[in-house]
């Protein structure tokens, strides 16, 4: 009765709640690329923390940071110019880094991510940069954004997209601002990484009140198309080039709580599905998936499906062969399985599938203890 409860209050009921305070834990993220480790843990707490009401991808929360010395996340990502990585046959060598960004003072100096112990690799704001700009430096050689993106190109919310992609085959750097070329230039990059931090940068100062969403870190350069389509929100499958548009370094989502997916998406295949819940371990969950994105609210949160057929079909119970452990418990590791088997009808294809989930629990607002970020495939 609980469950039910908890499903009708997120199909469209919204009460405002309070948000829940930051305590001084070091916050660890959750890493979805298809390599790396499987988890980052900030080196300081009470610094960082998740933003439960400015999210800009995926509509659950993004990084909250406040400036600090000595506060970052330590991915582990170990760039390597000479590497196509996981790219594929047609990904050129180099490496891409890629986030969205809101920040408070766009004027303040400050350090968003670099590897001191590589050339005193950064990338950081202002200064050198310029009033507005992003500048990158250390064993390659200065590229700077033009026309001052961190003042002129941002959204309604205050938004902008960045994508540095080193290219070592045509030796090039290359600034893209909200999926377009903004600034290109000779790399000469010299040598490799071990250990990128992000979200900051080492013992420097950050720029200060600020949010990072969806940061992707690739080991490989990718294409003017493929940042373009990370522009648009694009997840998971692969890009205009063929290259995955899953990082296989870094893909810090900034959600608490994430669902992965993996798949061809062809008509008669199956979508397998990793529930990732680590504060949701025990408690029962529901999945859905829908042709649209909505939003339903939740309270101040919101669940990226909607109310459509394909919702009610499987949330209903009814075609427990097409969506396979759809409803459950999350495992005590806080991680569950569930599956996707699409109809072998060639008619489907060029449609859009959405997937989610929500975690229930009558101590929390509206009976649901978390929403999930958004899994999207096209079915081709």
């Amino acid at each position: 009765m609980r469950k039910s409860v908890g499903i009708v209050y997120a199909l469209g009921i919204a009460i405002a709640i309070a948000g829940a305070g930051v305590g001084q834990t070091p916050l660890t993220l959750t890493n979805t690329a298809s390599g790396g480790p499987a988890s980052a843990t900030m080196t300081t707490g009470g610094v960082h923390s998740l933003d439960m009401q400015n999210a800009r991808v995926g509509g659950i929360s993004c990084m909250f940071s406040t400036s600090s010395t000595l506060a970052y996340l330590p991915t582990q990502a170990a760039l390597n110019p000479a590497s196509t990585g996981a790219g594929g046959a047609n990904a050129a060598p180099g490496f891409t880094v890629q986030w969205w960004y809101k920040v408070t003072a766009p004027t303040t100096f400050g350090y968003l991510w670099g590897e001191s112990t590589w050339g005193s690799f950064r990338c950081f704001q202002n200064g050198a940069a310029g009033v507005g700009n992003v500048i990158i430096r250390g064993p390659l050689t200065d590229l700077t954004t033009t026309g001052a993106p961190l003042q002129n190109a941002t959204d309604a919310q205050g938004w902008v997209h960045f994508a540095l992609v080193v290219d070592s085959q045509a030796n090039t750097s290359t600034w893209y601002v909200n999926g377009a070329q903004n600034a290109t230039g000779p790399a000469n990059i010299t040598g490799q990484g071990s250990n990128l931090a992000h979200f900051g940068y080492n013992a420097s100062s950050g720029p200060g009140t600020c949010n990072f969403d969806d940061v992707r870190i690739y080991d490989w350069a990718r294409t003017a198309a493929d940042v373009a389509a990370d522009y648009q929100i694009s997840a998971g499958g692969v890009g205009p080039s063929g290259s995955p548009n899953t990082p296989d370094l870094g893909y810090y989502e900034c959600e608490s709580t994430i669902l992965r997916g993996s798949g061809t998406g062809a008509p008669g295949s199956t979508i397998t599905f990793g529930l990732d819940a680590p504060t949701s371990a025990g408690l029962p969950y529901q999945m859905a998936s829908s042709l649209g994105t909505g939003p339903i609210p939740i309270g101040m949160r919101s669940l990226r499906l909607t109310i459509d057929p394909l919702f009610t079909g499987s949330i209903g119970g009814s075609l427990p062969q097409i969506f396979v452990n759809y409803a459950g418990v999350i495992g005590a590791s806080g991680r569950a399985g569930a599956s996707l088997n699409i109809p072998p009808f060639q008619f489907l294809k060029g449609n859009t599938i959405h997937t989610a989930f929500v975690t229930f629990d009558a101590q929390s607002p509206l009976g649901i203890k978390a929403i999930s970020s958004t899994y999207t495939f096209a079915i081709n």
